[in-house]
């Protein structure tokens, strides 16, 4: 019974899309076509596309955006592609949305995505917020080499030093930068001031985490002996229309969650960024690939005291009483925004067409 809610929740969610995209497209107003727009229950995902929206909306007020969801592209049978070349002008923006996006674990259905838009409009001036790169097989990097690089007026955005790297040897016909996650840019940008308590464990539950639950579970039997532990996660059971519906409102509620704590423990790279915006200190935990950890980088010499990565779960344990003990202001100064972001307009600009 379960499966077949689920089932018809997802129907419903692509027939509002379908429906959103559908709309008369005016060729004469000035667009933007955001790809990949998330319709999961991810917050993290979720949050991504709040702050690109509100990106847009700032530096692009005069421009329409119209959304659209991955798999209206690569599932051939919408032809969504054949509709877009009838309408999209020379001067129209196409934008992506960020993530772990560009690489070839699992089906890869956004890198997909990606190659197929490029392919049907190499000349279309592209920006595609920040990625996590990682190519397992050489016969799909070597493939995405060719099929990203005939974009001719791309601005790629890389979220760390090793999606960078890689991005810069494999891309080198695209302009390629440096940029945090978008997310970073709600650091700074809200104020709490809930009494804390405790310890918030957020913790994966997927292909990507390093310990098992088994392991999890014992520290958190082991922190229970001292402090008041709560589990989450940033995968909720939420339906992703209404969550589409509500977005600011539920991530402000998350945010509050995160602020009512004096300690987060995470292996998730937006459980580490939400726990900033509520200005509470956590300890970040590996998982299987360099998303998370590579990600506490960009907190190093910003953010000191606040973020600690632990080498193992006995780190965990130490690191829990030393910050527990600390004094706190959790208040952070709006590093991101005004760093990267409140300039990328620029730097997207200067992707010449």
């Amino acid at each position: 019974m379960n499966r077949i809610k689920y089932e018809l929740r997802r129907i419903k969610n692509y027939l509002f899309f379908l429906k959103k995209i559908r709309m008369p497209i005016n060729k004469q107003e000035k667009k933007i076509f955001y790809f990949g727009i998330t319709m999961h229950n991810n917050l993290g995902d979720q949050a991504q596309k709040y702050c690109i929206r509100k990106w847009l909306s700032k530096y692009y007020p005069e421009r329409f955006v119209y959304e659209i969801p991955s798999r209206i592209i690569y599932d051939e049978r919408f032809h969504y592609l054949e509709h877009l070349k009838k309408v999209v002008q020379p001067d129209d923006m196409f934008v992506f949305q960020s993530g772990y996006c560009t690489l070839d674990l699992g089906p890869a259905f956004e890198d997909k995505m990606h190659r197929m838009v490029i392919q049907a409009f190499p000349n279309q001036k592209m920006l595609i917020f920040p990625q996590t790169v990682y190519y397992q097989k050489e016969e799909n990097r070597q493939r995405a080499i060719r099929e990203y690089n005939i974009a001719k007026h791309m601005l790629f955005l890389a979220r760390d030093h090793i999606s960078y790297e890689s991005a810069l040897s494999m891309f080198d016909k695209l302009k390629v930068e440096l940029f945090p996650d978008i997310v970073t840019s709600l650091i700074g940008a809200f104020s709490f001031d809930f009494q804390r308590e405790g310890i918030l464990v957020c913790a994966r539950n997927d292909a990507e985490k390093f310990y098992t639950s088994q392991d999890l579970d014992k520290l958190i039997v082991h922190l229970s002996q001292k402090y008041h532990v709560d589990c989450t996660d940033t995968t909720l059971p939420i339906d992703p229309y209404w969550l589409d519906q509500n977005l600011e409102y539920r991530l402000i509620k998350e945010f509050e969650k995160y602020a009512r704590y004096k300690l987060i423990i995470t292996d998730r790279y937006h459980g580490t960024i939400f726990s900033l915006i509520a200005g509470t200190p956590v300890i970040v935990i590996k998982t299987n690939d360099h998303k998370v950890t590579t990600g506490v980088d960009w907190f190093k010499g910003i953010y000191d005291g606040y973020v600690y990565l632990a080498e193992d779960l006995d780190s965990v344990r130490l690191l829990t009483d030393q910050i527990i003990c600390k004094t706190y202001t959790h208040s952070l100064t709006p590093y991101f925004n005004e760093k990267y972001y409140s300039k990328l307009k620029e730097v997207f600009e200067d992707v010449t067409i």
